[in-house]
């Protein structure tokens, strides 16, 4: 089976980085909030965020599986994250089903939070952005 996930990072120079999980896409807001909050220093850095982000996520896994880094969301997932740099926001998605389950999409779930309110309502913590 599974908990699938993507977290989807929007670049403010090119196309955008995905990272997946296999097993941990219930917990991707706290994980995205606590990489920015542990990255605030780094919020207008985008190279640098997206790597503390992605230790967030592999919170010191170091196995050869669970986890990816990619050009494209995996298929198989229910919840996306998407870190917006340029706008430094971040909005959740989950997957709908048609009818006969031939045809998926995202939703959003969320309106965009800015990076101090999704840290906030996440991670219950005073963020000084």
């Amino acid at each position: 089976m599974g908990d699938r996930g993507n977290i989807k990072l929007i670049s403010e120079y090119g196309e955008p980085i995905y990272f997946y999980t296999h097993w941990t896409a219930y917990r991707l807001p706290e994980i995205v909030a606590k990489g920015l909050d542990n990255g605030i220093g780094r919020w207008s850095d985008e190279d640098y965020l997206n790597r503390i982000i992605f230790q967030a996520l592999l919170e010191g896994d170091d196995s050869q599986l669970s986890y990816g880094i990619g050009t494209r969301e995996a298929g198989d997932s229910w919840r996306l994250v998407e870190v917006d740099h340029k706008k430094q926001e971040v909005t959740m998605y989950e997957r709908v089903y048609d009818e006969d389950y031939g045809n998926s999409h995202f939703i959003p779930v969320s309106a965009p939070y800015s990076f101090t309110d999704f840290v906030k309502a996440y991670l219950s913590v005073e963020v000084s952005a």
